[in-house]
């Protein structure tokens, strides 16, 4: 029988559990030999339709090789505390809420043992355990306060800054993310002062932000980086050091111009 292992960061509780069970499950479906598949006879020569359905899909049923390596991709304590939840009342103390799981967390409570609990359920448990006392409000008042540093690497600070996007669901258009992204984002007093000093300065990160409107993630952080492009082929046309946009350091040592 094949085996696989997890070679990733394991899921701990802040984060955010949905993208880690993706992972896992595309992990899962993709091992040799079909190991956490249902088989291809499952259900037998009278299987019913719904059985034959199954055949060569994810098996997460309770109890499985599936649900049993998921538990493996989990911080050890956090694992240990879902898998102890066993008892006969249907509580936060003793069983595991498993009801599908969004932002706001609205959904009435659905409890389940562990030992009864399918890959989906706990993924569901997980999700919401993990993002335990997260609201909205919350989400984006730990999103207002990472500005992005210049001169650092602009692209993974904006994928980090859609991961807790996509945390928001449905709740936050993409409109009001760029008007939130683009606060965070040097301006026009941020710029090196040889290229504020241009006939025609180059436009800004905040500017090209403002302007994005609906563009998805993917084409708005296309605009962005060849903002930063451009930024940097004035700086080089201004034969500053470096291609540095920003400004420089004071006598002091400190940087001007980072937000």
């Amino acid at each position: 029988m094949a085996t696989i292992q997890w070679a990733a960061d394991k899921l701990q509780t802040g984060e955010h559990a949905p993208p880690h069970f993706r992972q896992v499950r595309n992990l899962l479906e993709s091992a040799p030999g079909n190991t956490y598949l249902y088989p291809d006879d499952f259900g037998g020569g009278q299987a019913t339709a719904a059985q034959v359905a199954l055949r060569g899909t994810l098996d997460g049923r309770p109890n499985s090789r599936a649900v049993k390596f998921a538990m493996t991709t989990i911080e050890s304590d956090l694992a240990d505390d879902t898998a102890l939840k066993n008892g006969a009342a249907a509580d936060d103390a003793e069983q595991l809420q498993v009801q599908p799981w969004a932002m706001p967390d609205i959904a009435v409570a659905v409890y389940q043992p562990f030992a009864d609990c399918s890959l989906l359920d706990l993924e569901n448990y997980l999700s919401r355990k993990c993002k335990e006392g997260a609201t909205i409000d919350s989400l984006i008042t730990d999103l207002e306060g990472k500005d992005f540093k210049s001169g650092s690497d602009f692209s993974i600070w904006y994928d980090e800054r859609g991961r807790e996007y996509r945390q928001m669901g449905n709740h936050v258009s993409v409109r009001e993310f760029h008007k939130m992204i683009s606060e965070l984002l040097p301006g026009d007093e941020d710029m090196h002062p040889s290229l504020l000093d241009m006939r025609r300065p180059p436009e800004s990160l905040q500017g090209c932000a403002e302007a994005l409107g609906s563009e998805s993630l993917t084409m708005a952080k296309a605009k962005l980086v060849k903002c930063i492009a451009k930024l940097a082929q004035a700086a080089k046309k201004k034969g500053i050091a470096g291609q540095q946009w920003w400004p420089g350091e004071t006598a002091a040592g400190k940087t001007r111009g980072t937000r």
